[in-house]
């Protein structure tokens, strides 16, 4: 056990020291080519092979597994390995609740004493970890926000001041042939002021009163999107 904590310890660091020049993606890419060589002759000594029943479950697993090692290596980029570290031993007890609740595998003493050691380490890092939560928590919804009030609407008035400019300067070069104010006419143009003096929003069909677009029958696709 005391080899294995060595090791895993080993794996944090190495995946931190490689994190700060090559992608996740790559890092996980390496480390599967590492692991699987290495782990197979202790696998062969107990293989079985799986039924039909199994192999959905391990093709799971092993999305899973691999989606897990990209946002752990995501977050080693980002983040302490010594913070986060003490994070992985959670795992024990997310498996075992999981385990007991869908299998019905009944907690040993050795678990729950496993179980006990992970919760008395992470108990001096919890408000660290608590804090990092509620940190993420507000810059997520600050970022939703931002992207949704402030964002969104001033790239549209970026996009509106970039064609006004464009207009300005085809009318600038060719007057009142310029493409940018030619007519784009749609079904909108039935409703239009200006159609009077546009032969090509004239086209769109018979005009149409402001409040014939109250029947739903009547109104623009576009309107009803």
């Amino acid at each position: 056990m005391v080899l294995a904590a060595a090791i895993s310890g080993g794996v944090t660091i190495s995946i931190k020291y490689l994190s700060r020049t090559d992608p996740a993606d790559r890092i996980v890419i390496l480390t599967t080519l590492l692991w699987v060589p290495l782990s197979l002759p202790f696998a062969l000594t107990v293989w079985k092979w799986p039924d039909a029943a199994t192999w959905p479950w391990l093709i799971l697993s092993g999305g899973l597994g691999t989606a897990g090692h990209y946002c752990w290596t995501r977050a080693l980029k980002m983040a302490e390995a010594s913070a986060l570290a003490p994070l992985s031993y959670l795992q024990l007890l997310v498996v075992g609740t999981l385990a007991w609740l869908l299998f019905g595998e009944v907690i040993d003493n050795y678990t729950a004493a496993g179980a006990a050691i992970v919760i008395a380490f992470l108990l001096p890092y919890l408000p660290r970890i608590l804090g990092g939560l509620v940190v993420a928590a507000i810059l997520t919804y600050a970022v939703g926000t931002y992207n949704d009030w402030i964002r969104a609407p001033l790239q549209k008035e970026i996009e509106l001041l970039t064609d006004l400019r464009k207009a300005d300067a085809q009318y600038a070069e060719q007057g009142v042939d310029a493409p940018l104010l030619g007519p784009s006419p749609s079904p909108l143009c039935r409703w239009c002021d200006y159609r009077a003096h546009c032969p090509d929003g004239q086209q769109m069909g018979p005009e149409q009163s402001s409040w014939a677009a109250l029947d739903s029958d009547d109104a623009p696709a576009s309107w009803e999107e």
